[in-house]
């Protein structure tokens, strides 16, 4: 979620973007603590498998300036500042309510219940992979789990195992 998109094309920023000779497959975040962009850990182009932050601080909302590699200035912002957006616009609880018939109190209160709780966790059996679209509704499941919060959490993000022991 704290990957750089450019504002003016929706895609990622890459190091061919902003480097000439740079490489397609290495992406950034904006670090907040050097107030600036840095390679996003685990980038394909960075040769090693390390998600490791060290002292970075990847940012998750705002809008920042990057200067691309013909001296253009282009807006940048964390896929989660966009995906918030999208959510606000096109998954209101109302919009909610007219596709499941949940009414949008309850999805609300869900909501909210989820992203103040402690932890909360989502525990799915692989019976739940069994459906038309389950990917989707897995899907689903680790979104809410990230964007509450709780996925990484000590007791809670999203547990996919059997009801019954070996």
């Amino acid at each position: 979620l704290p990957l750089l998109l450019r504002t003016d094309t929706g895609r990622f920023l890459r190091q061919s973007d902003i480097q000439a000779g740079g490489a397609d497959d290495i992406f950034f975040v904006w670090d907040d603590h050097a107030d600036k962009i840095a390679p996003a850990p685990g980038s394909e182009g960075l040769g090693n498998s390390t998600l490791a932050l060290g002292g970075m601080l990847p940012a998750i909302d705002g809008r920042y300036n990057v200067r691309l590699k013909d001296g253009q200035e282009v807006a940048v912002e964390p896929v989660l500042e966009a995906l918030r957006r999208q959510l606000d616009a096109d998954y209101t609880p109302e919009k909610a309510q007219q596709t499941t018939g949940v009414s949008a109190d309850v999805v609300r209160r869900v909501a909210h219940e989820i992203s103040t709780a402690g932890a909360a966790m989502i525990f799915a059996s692989w019976g739940a992979c069994k459906h038309h679209h389950s990917d989707l509704m897995h899907r689903s499941f680790a979104l809410l789990m990230a964007l509450t919060g709780n996925q990484g959490r000590p007791g809670g993000g999203l547990r996919i195992a059997s009801w019954w022991t070996l």
